[in-house]
């Protein structure tokens, strides 16, 4: 059973998610989202430290970035020779649907 020291201190209904605190700690909400972020945080120990801990840790499908990765030269190389082997082979529309495409590390 808790203590009633630590009754208190969890994440309320009118708590932000860790999504609106992790974009907080990245500079982008909007400044009206950001004064009242910043206010809870003021007076929420739990949203407190919740928030230092995602500033440190924020979880993998957070740290994505806007817009997707290159592909680096050396692995587009690579799978443009692993069509044209499949061409050779009589699969003409998948490296053309490839090469429409222009997939990224992050469509895998």
């Amino acid at each position: 059973m808790g203590s009633t020291s630590t009754a208190k201190f969890r994440k309320g209904q009118t708590c932000p998610s860790a999504d609106l605190l992790v974009r907080y700690g990245q500079a982008s909400v909007p400044l009206d989202t950001c004064r009242e972020v910043s206010a809870h945080l003021s007076n929420c120990d739990f949203c407190g430290a919740e928030w230092q801990l995602l500033v440190k840790h924020p979880p993998a499908a957070m740290k994505l970035e806007d817009s997707p990765a290159k592909i680096p030269p050396h692995l587009y190389r690579l799978a443009i020779e692993m069509l044209m082997k499949t061409i050779r082979t009589g699969k003409a529309s998948a490296a053309r649907d490839f090469e429409r495409s222009k997939l990224t590390l992050t469509d895998a």
